[in-house]
């Protein structure tokens, strides 16, 4: 309609609809003032609501301020006795050597393992949702699409027949991509069966990332020594002229610093397995040697009878009654010999000038011994010599418990590790290992410096790399932000068509 005060239609359409001007014009010449006056409020609100939104903008970019550098990532570690979500919280920081700090670390686990469920693989679903609701929980929904959540597995997994883990890893594959995570776009990112190297590595990188080496002046390291159910491993610097090619990997920090790294993983030398193997059921390859009804060892108390199981392997045990108490230690030592002969374990250069740290079965080990010797009390966490662990071995076999559902095991254990440490690796008895699964308050196993190495790579298969990647620091629009100027334009965009109509 066309107004009869063209210059001045708002202010006539205002005068008119407030009463001030009356009774002037046809019915449908004040339809169209009404109509038009209708408009124009509509107009100011949506003015009012942008300049609104626009003052609001420097407290939104405080807000993303403050999150930036923040970041969370869900590792889940399939070992073989169980799954553990580890949730981390990590500060990019450039003052580190790694470009990262860690802020916080939320985990929870479940049992039995993943290979447990071989021949039922659609129950794992299940098994997985206390872990995957707890992480949902923990990390700030804001950051839940943000958030990546991978899944590697160890030695549980690794043991599987490739049918069997590929029916697995589907199911935990669907399970992820049904979280609000962010999930590697291929199902083998998603989730993988990690080599025992990148396992030495790994926690390579995580006791020396918590013990902070990577920023000190001097060139010390700390060796670390791991052990899961299924397989064990050693990493550690070792002197140039100790070096072996065939076992040598270099790794380099954010700031350019390189330590050439002695590593190896050993399948089938884990204690879960070390002791399906001393009982005479496998041998070091996990081939069954043996299907007996019931396996008597002198590493058991002759009272002692049970059920052992790992992964989906569960046999009946007992204790030898016609070993005499003083020779236990003697004979278990021969069986766990054959063990280690089984897994050509090869000695490694320069371990007597290395400093190491033992996690894993070491320390849950030594926590058995805390609750079953009165002298182990005030050790763990702390130094242990070799020569302390085979004096507690001979109080353990020549009398083991017979109550609990670890320590009636602790011949077996303590003969393991004394022979892997003592033939296997050659540690000299006085040599002391720092025994803890926590350092800082932080779990020291392999999975933390998977997290390092995923967040500053963005590439799971190279191990070698943590150079953070600088994109992760830039100014690229977040969701968020993003959210905010769509919001606007939706504001803005009918106000110019109303104005333009008009």
């Amino acid at each position: 309609c066309s107004l009869s005060r063209p210059n001045n239609s708002y202010l006539y359409a205002h005068a008119f609809y407030s009463g001030l001007i009356k009774n002037q014009g046809s019915e449908a010449h004040k339809n169209c003032l009404r109509s038009f006056h209708l408009s124009v409020c509509r107009v100011k609100m949506q003015i009012t609501a942008f300049v609104f939104a626009l003052l609001s903008l420097p407290a939104l970019v405080a807000a993303q301020a403050a999150s930036a550098g923040i970041q969370y990532i869900i590792v889940i570690d399939a070992g073989s006795t169980g799954t553990r979500l580890n949730a981390y919280k990590f500060q990019l920081d450039g003052s580190h050597s790694t470009g990262l700090r860690i802020l916080e670390l939320r985990d929870k686990k479940i049992s039995p393992g993943m290979s447990a469920y071989k021949n039922f693989p659609g129950r794992l679903r299940q098994a997985l949702s206390p872990l995957m609701k707890f992480a949902e929980a923990y990390v700030p929904a804001s950051f839940h699409g943000n958030t990546t959540a991978i899944v590697r597995a160890t030695a549980g997994l690794r043991l599987l027949a490739p049918r069997d883990r590929a029916a697995v890893s589907r199911v935990v594959v669907e399970v992820l991509r049904k979280s609000p995570f962010l999930v590697p776009a291929a199902d083998d990112r998603a989730v993988r069966v990690i080599s025992g190297r990148e396992e030495a590595e790994y926690g390579w990188v995580s006791v020396n990332f918590l013990m902070d080496t990577f920023d000190q002046p001097g060139e010390e390291t700390y060796g670390m020594l791991d052990m899961g159910g299924g397989s064990t491993q050693i990493t550690f610097v070792p002197k140039e002229d100790d070096l072996q090619d065939s076992y040598r990997v270099v790794f380099e920090t954010v700031r350019g610093r390189n330590y050439a790294l002695h590593q190896h993983s050993y399948l089938g030398l884990g204690m879960s397995q070390a002791i399906l193997t001393m009982l005479g059921h496998i041998d070091a390859t996990a081939e069954p040697t043996a299907n007996l009804s019931r396996y008597v060892s002198p590493c058991l108390h002759p009272d002692f009878s049970s059920t052992f199981s790992f992964g989906s392997v569960t046999v009946d045990v007992a204790g030898d009654p016609d070993v005499a108490p003083a020779d236990r230690l003697s004979v278990c030592l021969r069986a766990a010999r054959r063990a280690l002969a089984g897994g050509n374990v090869h000695q490694p250069p320069g371990v007597k000038h290395a400093k190491f740290v033992a996690v894993s079965s070491f320390f849950y080990v030594a926590r058995q011994l805390v609750d079953s010797d009165p002298q182990w009390r005030a050790a763990v966490p702390g130094n242990v010599t070799l020569m302390q662990l085979a004096q507690a071995a001979g109080r353990m076999c020549a009398n083991p418990p017979t109550s609990g559902r670890y320590a009636p095991y602790l011949c077996f254990n303590l003969a393991h590790i004394i022979t892997l440490l003592r033939e296997g690796y050659r540690f000299q008895d006085e040599q002391a290992l720092y025994v803890t699964d926590a350092i800082d308050g932080y779990s020291a196993g392999w999975s933390l410096g998977l997290a390092i190495h995923y967040l500053t790579c963005h590439d799971p298969v190279i191990v070698r790399c943590l150079v953070p990647n600088s994109s992760r620091g830039s100014a690229a629009a977040s969701p968020e932000l993003w959210s905010f100027f769509m919001t606007a334009a939706e504001l803005l965009l009918p106000s110019v068509i109303n104005a333009a109509g008009a």
